[in-house]
C-alpha cells in the first residue's frame, strides 16, 4: 500500500490518499445508491438539514442566517441543487480523477474563501451517509456505507489538499468526536503533576538515545530534576496549543514548520516519532486507568498519526513518507 501510493503520486502528480481503497465495486455502490437518493425530492434539503444540525456555523457560511423557513426556502433549494449537481458530476467521473483536477482545485479555493474547517469536511461526509440511511432504509446496506466512507475519505482528502496546501495524511480520520476525546483526556492527564515526568520517563525507556538529544545525559536524579521538568513543561505547553487549534490546522503551519526544523537539528528518527506517540498513550493509560477507554486510545492514535506525519514532512524535506508507511 505504501509503495503503490508513492508510485501513484509520482505517476499522477499526487493521487488522493485513500484512492486505492475506492474499488470499482465500491464506486458502483455509491453511484447506484446516490441515484436512488437523488430520486427523492427531499434529498438536498435533508442533506443540508443534517449538516447544519452538526455544524450550525455553516448556515452563515452559506449566507442563510437571515432566511425565514430555511428548509422550505428557495435559497436553500438553489444551493442544494448546485452542490448535488457538482457531486453527481464528480461521481460520474471519479474513475478518471485526473480529469476532475480543475474542479477539485476550484472547489478547494472556494472552501478556503468560506473558511471551511476540517470538522466540517467530516460532518458533511457523515451527512451524506445519514441522508442515505434515512432515504433508502435497508437498501443502504453496511457494504454501501463502507463504500461511501472510502470514497468520501479520498474526495475530502483531495479537497483539503487544495484548500490547505497539502493536508497531513490521516487528517480526515481525526473526526470532531476523536478530537474532543483527545482534548478531554489530555486535560485530565495534565491535571496530574506527574504527567510530564511520566511521559518522558516512558519515552526515554523506549528511546534511551533521546536522553542525550535533550542534553540530559549528565543530569543527576533525572526524573526529579529541574532540567527535565522545564523541558516537559515547554513541550506539554506546545502540545496543548496544538490540540486547542487542531481543527484549524492551517493556523498551526508556522509552529509545525518550526518544530520540524528543530527535530531535524536533533536528528529525530521515525522510530522516535512512533515511540513518543506510544508514550502519550501509555501515560494516559497509567494516569486515567479505565477512563482511558479503547475509543479514547483509537482517537489518540488517529490524531498522533496525522500530527507526526505533518512534522515528518517538515523535517524530512517536504516529501515526507508514503501514505501507509510506518510512523
Amino acid at each position: 500500500k505504501a509503495l503503490s501510493g508513492a508510485l501513484q503520486k509520482e505517476q499522477f502528480g499526487g493521487q488522493p490518499d485513500g484512492m486505492e481503497d475506492v474499488t470499482p465495486l465500491k464506486l458502483r455502490l455509491v453511484q447506484s445508491s446516490w441515484k436512488m437518493m437523488q430520486s427523492d425530492e427531499q434529498c438536498g434539503t435533508l442533506l443540508f438539514k443534517t449538516f447544519f444540525e452538526l455544524e450550525p456555523v455553516a448556515i452563515s457560511q452559506f449566507n442563510l442566517s437571515e432566511v425565514r423557513d430555511l428548509y422550505n426556502s428557495y435559497e436553500l433549494k438553489r444551493i442544494a441543487q448546485k452542490i448535488l449537481k457538482a457531486f453527481s458530476h464528480i461521481l460520474s467521473s471519479f474513475d478518471n480523477f485526473e480529469g476532475l483536477r480543475p474542479l477539485i482545485k476550484k472547489l478547494g479555493a472556494l472552501h478556503n474563501t468560506k473558511n471551511v474547517s476540517i470538522s466540517q469536511y467530516a460532518s458533511f461526509g457523515r451527512s451524506f451517509i445519514l441522508t442515505g440511511e434515512e432515504l433508502l432504509g435497508d437498501q443502504f446496506t453496511p457494504e454501501t456505507r463502507r463504500a461511501w466512507e472510502s470514497l468520501y475519505k479520498a474526495l475530502s482528502g483531495a479537497l483539503q489538499k487544495e484548500q490547505f496546501g497539502g493536508q497531513p495524511d490521516g487528517m480526515e480520520d481525526v473526526t470532531p468526536l476523536k478530537l474532543r476525546l483527545v482534548q478531554s483526556s489530555w486535560k485530565m492527564m495534565q491535571s496530574d503533576e506527574q504527567c510530564g515526568t511520566l511521559l518522558f520517563k516512558t519515552f526515554f525507556e523506549l528511546e534511551p538515545v533521546a536522553i542525550s538529544q535533550f542534553n540530559l545525559s549528565e543530569v543527576r536524579d533525572l526524573y526529579n530534576s529541574y532540567e527535565l521538568k522545564r523541558i516537559a513543561q515547554k513541550i506539554l505547553k506546545a502540545f496543548s496549543h496544538i490540540l486547542s487549534s487542531f481543527d484549524n490546522f492551517e493556523g498551526l503551519r508556522p509552529l509545525i514548520k518550526k518544530l520540524g526544523a528543530l527535530h531535524n537539528t536533533k536528528n529525530v528518527s521515525i522510530s522516535q516519532y512512533a515511540s513518543f506517540g506510544r508514550s502519550f498513550i501509555l501515560t494516559g493509560e497509567e494516569l486515567l486507568g479505565d477512563q482511558f477507554t479503547p475509543e479514547t486510545r483509537r482517537a489518540w492514535e488517529s490524531l498522533y498519526k496525522a500530527l507526526s506525519g505533518a512534522l515528518q514532512k517538515e523535517q524530512f524535506g517536504g516529501r515526507g513518507i508514503p501514505a501507509g508507511a510506518s510512523r
